[in-house]
């Protein structure tokens, strides 16, 4: 295996800067930390705002994403942020080969809008802290009081829409002005077809999907601090009250991982209670069917969970390799749906699945170089589920939202090297 790859796979969950770091700057750090902010901020409560007067078209544009360019230009700017030459350079040859894609594709769905936002979006990866510069237990409290707060507001507004309607519980929908509401978003998704009980969104997210993708994440950061009972519990609710099954797929993969590694065993104990008892006597009222049936969605072909993970392979097959220069560089950027509505199947394109289709094997190589390079000196603790929920969750490549997370997270407070050295050497 590469240095690289396997460098990316040898990661620990209770990884943390050392006790003997030379102490942060109080200024540099509060900085750092208002930039970081920002970014989840922006990434949660501003994901489904458009700026004013896209809204509502194919062409919307999210607010967050005129914000994230300006907070990486302002963290340069103030010294806090550097250009990582590394990941410079593997952007570079990503972006030319992405421009042969390009030049190449006959595809009629071939979007130079898309490129440039591919460039712009994946150039935020080359940007990381200074060393010294950045206080990430900070962060991860943060992210652990937002997804506290969050899932709250969630529980709030699924209950709500039982006392005062649907109408109300989901305001942002039904009163945001037309021309600042993002558009290609299921914002509101019945339990099962036809109910007229909502699945909660958390009132600021874009789909319930993301709104439990973002509660999984904040209860990993919560297990890499104090991982209190009650907190967990909250957010577990809050998943809950989401009834989507991507954030609860991160959670079953990683978070044996981190109880065991971090050995609270007792967590494992409560949370087997917990579920019994959910299951035996609420498991009806609150209709937890509505998330347990959904496993048999998986060999069904027509349906989301089938689309999600195995329809790429499908579009792949049929479409990418049938010949040798498409398998080389792709049908160019923004054709991955120009087949999707002569399918007889749900599709659906995941990140690595984009890339694939897009830039083909030369161009995914190129990226997937880039994004382990970038990932090398990343903060570990959240980067496995971080850049599983990217990859393979959804089509995130220009997603400012799940972008903007990767760089609170895992990007831009990168371990400098003498700090990655004593964490080896401990």
């Amino acid at each position: 295996m590469p240095p690289a790859l396997r460098e990316l796979g040898n990661w620990s969950p209770a990884a943390a800067l050392p006790a003997t770091a030379a102490p942060i700057p109080a200024e540099a750090s509060q900085l750092a930390h208002r930039l970081t902010a920002l970014l989840l901020l922006s990434a949660t409560v501003l994901q489904k705002v458009a700026v004013p007067g896209t809204g509502g078209s194919e062409t919307a544009m999210p607010i967050s994403l005129l914000l994230m360019p300006l907070l990486m230009l302002c963290g340069i700017g103030a010294g806090v942020m550097l250009v990582d030459g590394r990941r410079l350079a593997a952007y570079l040859v990503f972006m030319a080969c992405s421009a042969v894609s390009f030049l190449l594709s006959e595809s009629l769905r071939l979007s130079m809008t898309g490129w440039i936002f591919v460039a712009v979006m994946q150039a935020c990866f080359v940007f990381r802290f200074a060393p010294g510069r950045f206080d990430f237990a900070r962060t991860l409290r943060l992210l652990s009081n937002m997804a506290v707060g969050f899932s709250a507001i969630g529980v709030a507004q699924f209950c709500a829409q039982f006392v005062v309607g649907r109408e109300m519980a989901f305001f942002m929908e039904h009163y945001l002005p037309p021309g600042m509401l993002m558009s290609g978003y299921n914002f509101m998704i019945p339990l099962v077809w036809d109910s007229p009980i909502l699945k909660s969104n958390g009132v600021v997210f874009a789909e319930p999907s993301f709104f439990c993708q973002f509660l999984a994440i904040g209860l990993i950061g919560e297990l890499l601090r104090t991982a209190r009972p009650w907190r967990l519990a909250v957010i577990g609710l809050g998943l809950i009250a989401s009834y989507s099954g991507t954030g609860l797929m991160t959670l079953a993969i990683f978070l044996p991982w981190y109880i065991l590694d971090r050995r609270r065993y007792d967590l494992l104990l409560l949370g087997a209670l917990g579920l019994a008892l959910l299951a035996s006597q609420a498991g009806d009222a609150l209709q937890l069917s509505a998330i347990t049936d959904r496993t048999a969605e998986f060999s069904n072909p027509n349906s989301s969970a089938f689309g999600r993970f195995f329809s790429i392979f499908m579009v792949l097959q049929d479409y990418i390799l049938t010949d040798l220069p498409t398998l080389l560089f792709g049908r160019g950027p923004g054709s991955v749906m120009e087949f999707f509505d002569q399918l007889h199947y749900g599709a659906f394109d995941p990140t690595w699945g984009k890339v694939f289709y897009e830039y083909g094997l030369v161009g995914f190589t190129a990226y997937f170089t880039f994004f382990t390079v970038s990932f090398l000196m990343a903060r570990r603790e959240m980067r496995v589920p971080l850049a599983f929920t990217y990859l393979f969750l959804g089509g995130y490549l220009v997603n400012v939202s799940i972008i903007s997370m990767l760089l609170a997270l895992v990007s831009l407070p990168a371990v400098h090297r003498a700090a990655l050295g004593r964490e080896r050497s401990a």
